[in-house]
């Protein structure tokens, strides 16, 4: 696998891996809120960049060693992420 990295941080890291092709986020622990959407909009703005109806992309999420997500985050992924992730 050859990973680009799209965003890192303490608490997850967003990759991408052209040769699958997907959007990987990686999570290593608790996120609050702003954290946690500050990680998924990063991971978002490169998918839609790059994943096309005639090449579409995947999403792979490791949540192995993440916290609970914030309820506010949870209501953000239910709003407005699902929605435009799904387009």
């Amino acid at each position: 696998m050859s990973e680009q990295i799209i965003l890192t941080t303490p608490y997850g890291v967003a990759l991408a891996d052209a040769s699958v092709p997907c959007v990987i986020t990686q999570w290593h622990s608790f996120a609050n809120k702003t954290e946690f959407i500050a990680l998924q909009e990063a991971a978002l703005v490169y998918y839609e960049q790059h994943s096309t109806l005639a090449e579409p992309w995947g999403w792979v999420g490791d949540v192995r060693h993440m916290g609970a997500i914030p309820a506010e985050a949870h209501r953000w992924l239910q709003d407005q992420f699902n929605p435009q992730a799904c387009g």
